[in-house]
C-alpha cells in the first residue's frame, strides 16, 4: 500500500486528530512562500481604484460611450473586495502553514498598523473636498 497524496500529488499524513495534513516539504508550499508578495495584484488594486474614482467623476455631455463605460465602474468596488479577500486568505493560509495556527490578535494589529497611517491624509483630502463643496454649492452633497 502506498503513501497517500493529495489532488497535486504532494506526500499527506494525518495529525493527532486525524486530519489531514500535507507534508511540510511539499514542493507547492514552498513556492507559495516564496512568492509572498505579488506586485501586479498590486498594479490589479490600482486599476480598481481608478476604476472607482472614475464613477465618481461627472461624464462631459455628447460622449455616450464614455457614459457606458462609467456606468459599469462598479466593478471595481467588487473586484477591490474579491482581491482583498484573496490576499487575506493568503495571509492567513501562509501564517496556519507555518505555525499550524492563526493568531487573529497579530493579524489585526498588523492590518492596523498598514492601514492607519493612510488614514490621517485620506481623512484631510475628503474634508477639504467637502469644505469646498459646502463653499461653492452651499452644501457638501451629502443627505443627511
Amino acid at each position: 500500500m502506498g503513501r497517500k497524496t493529495t489532488a497535486y500529488g504532494a506526500p499527506f499524513g494525518y495529525n493527532d486528530r486525524m486530519t489531514p495534513v500535507a507534508d511540510r516539504t511539499d514542493e507547492a508550499t514552498s513556492i507559495a512562500r516564496r512568492h509572498s508578495y505579488v506586485p501586479s495584484l498590486d498594479g490589479l488594486r490600482a486599476v480598481c481604484i481608478a476604476a472607482v474614482i472614475f464613477f465618481h467623476v461627472p461624464s462631459p455631455a455628447g460622449h455616450p460611450w464614455l457614459e457606458a463605460v462609467r456606468s459599469r465602474c462598479w466593478y471595481g468596488v467588487d473586484m477591490f473586495f474579491i482581491l482583498s479577500g484573496f490576499l487575506i486568505t493568503w495571509i492567513l493560509a501562509v501564517e496556519f502553514e507555518n505555525t499550524g495556527d492563526v493568531d487573529l490578535g497579530y493579524f489585526y494589529r498588523s492590518r492596523g498598523l498598514r492601514l492607519l497611517p493612510a488614514r490621517e491624509p485620506a481623512d484631510a483630502l475628503v474634508e477639504r473636498t467637502l469644505a469646498a463643496r459646502r463653499q461653492t454649492f452651499g452644501h457638501s452633497g451629502l443627505q443627511h
